[in-house]
């Protein structure tokens, strides 16, 4: 009769167990979280790609806040106006992040004045 009684509370006492343990686990939320890198110096792409494939493996965010790559705009001494540069070394770096599946944000010291690269880069 004591085996008895022993092995239905043993029984009871798993039961019980087993669904606390499956609640708290369900209950559990895994955060989006962004780890990465911020590019702040150097002007090559090369340098900014093999910087993008020696972290991709365990970051998923890059900053590109190296001048070199984000000055699309320079002012023109002269007439004091904002004019468009070549935006290939950007454009080229920016698509190399999209494509190994990587978030990024593109810093820049002097604000566009001129949201062409922007739109473009959205519509992308």
């Amino acid at each position: 009769m004591r085996l008895g009684v022993a092995l239905a509370t043993l029984l009871f006492l798993q039961v019980l167990l087993g669904l606390c343990l499956s609640y708290n686990a369900k209950a559990m939320v895994i955060p989006d979280v962004y780890v990465g890198l911020d590019m702040a110096y150097g002007d090559s792409v090369a340098e900014a790609k093999r910087l993008i494939d020696e972290v991709s493996s365990y970051t998923n965010l890059s900053v590109i806040g190296c001048t070199g790559i984000t000055n699309v705009y320079n002012r023109n001494e002269t007439t004091g106006r904002f004019i468009s540069e070549n935006v290939t070394k950007l454009d080229e770096t920016c698509q190399y992040l999209y494509d190994k599946g990587l978030n990024f944000i593109v810093y820049k010291d002097i604000p566009l004045r001129n949201v062409t690269w922007t739109n473009m880069a959205n519509q992308r």
